[in-house]
């Protein structure tokens, strides 16, 4: 089980800004293929509670994560600050806890037992998005890697995402910014995670 701190610049760009990004960026690692399968209460308790349930398919690796968005962080930054508490599994316990959502109870860590409460024994599988992943460095921003998303939600409906982790400092938020609107990139600061655009989806 690991415990980290997580603070991202999320931006969402349209298709011709993600294609001009892919193509004029040395590409580090993809593309990477994630599967992200949902649960949470009928309610929607633990959004509610700024909390996302999910097990991520990434090749053979399986991995169960709690996600609890930072009340602490300043309402001033334009990142994204959250905790997350991971788990490795087995595809046969993915199986399981799919076809029986109550199942994770077994294999989280007392730790997210305690934040999650009673509501893990209303908890329900609501359905999987599919990203693919590129980690990316440009030839002008060198000291910064990030992340390149293709979302793929129901029915067709797709979004794309750039990812910077470890920002620190909004210092760091506005060089990169002001790099981005530099090279005449058009984007829009986002702050609603691809789980909440998921259960937006939902609703088409």
């Amino acid at each position: 089980m690991t415990k980290v701190l997580e603070q991202e610049l999320k931006l969402l760009i349209d298709k011709s800004g993600y294609e001009r990004i892919l193509n004029s960026s040395e590409i580090i690692r993809g593309p990477i293929i994630q599967n992200n399968y949902y649960f949470d209460t009928y309610g929607r308790c633990l959004v509610k509670q700024g909390m996302t349930l999910r097990i991520r398919q990434e090749n053979e690796k399986w991995l169960l994560c709690l996600k609890v968005k930072n009340k602490d962080s300043s309402q001033l930054n334009k990142f994204v600050s959250s905790i997350e508490i991971e788990k490795e599994i087995s595809e046969n316990s993915f199986i399981e806890c799919k076809n029986q959502p109550s199942r994770i109870l077994s294999l989280l860590p007392y730790e997210a037992e305690e934040l999650l409460g009673s509501k893990i024994n209303e908890l329900e599988y609501l359905g999987f998005l599919r990203n693919e992943r590129y980690s990316l460095i440009s030839i002008s921003l060198k000291e910064y890697l990030f992340d390149l998303d293709r979302s793929f939600f129901s029915i067709g409906l797709e979004s794309f995402e750039l990812e910077f982790e470890g920002i620190k400092t909004n210092k760091q938020t506005e060089d990169i910014l002001n790099f981005l609107t530099d090279i005449g990139l058009e984007y829009k600061l986002n702050k609603k995670s691809k789980y909440k655009r998921f259960l937006d989806s939902l609703n088409f």
